[in-house]
């Protein structure tokens, strides 16, 4: 779930299960993206006058894709996505690759984060873009971590299975 406000819009992704799928909702009325039919959309953001999503574009399908407005853009090599940012130009989206590892992409181009084979896999939950570094939140096995600019940095160790990192911000 994500909310964003553009102007004096405000967009609100959700789940709806009356109508089995991920919604889209501008000022309280559902929205879709590219007459696409049961996408999960994963996250939102804001930049400039343009709204930014990502998610499955099939519910049940890991065809991932992020969206600028109504325009599409297909992801390579990915199970799923969780959070999307926008810098400039350049579209940065946090996930997980085909081979359970935390990746993020830098417009269409994939980035790995975690290239071991980690027991649980690793995922990256959330991305935060400032000047040049580009960090990255989430989990790797049962360790919540964030990586700066690929550098991996351990949190937690050892922690709960239903533990993650979820959020990174900075002041």
């Amino acid at each position: 779930m994500s909310i964003v406000v553009l102007g004096d819009d405000v967009y609100v992704s959700g789940y709806e299960t009356a109508t089995s799928g991920t919604k889209i909702w501008k000022n309280g009325a559902r929205i879709s993206i590219e007459n696409i039919t049961g996408p999960i959309v994963n996250a939102l953001c804001a930049s400039g006058n343009d709204l930014y999503a990502t998610g499955t574009k099939t519910a049940g399908n890991s065809d991932i894709w992020y969206w600028k407005n109504e325009t599409g853009v297909q992801l390579t090599e990915a199970l799923a996505t969780r959070a999307i940012t926008v810098s400039g130009s350049t579209v940065y989206v946090a996930g997980q690759n085909t081979s359970f590892q935390a990746v993020y992409w830098k417009n269409e181009s994939i980035v790995v984060l975690d290239e071991s084979e980690t027991p649980g896999g690793s995922e990256a939950k959330s991305i935060f873009v400032s000047g040049e570094n580009v960090y990255a939140v989430g989990k790797k096995g049962l360790d919540i971590v964030y990586w700066k600019n690929s550098v991996l940095v351990k949190i937690s160790a050892n922690a709960d299975s239903r533990n993650n990192g979820m959020g990174i911000a900075f002041k």
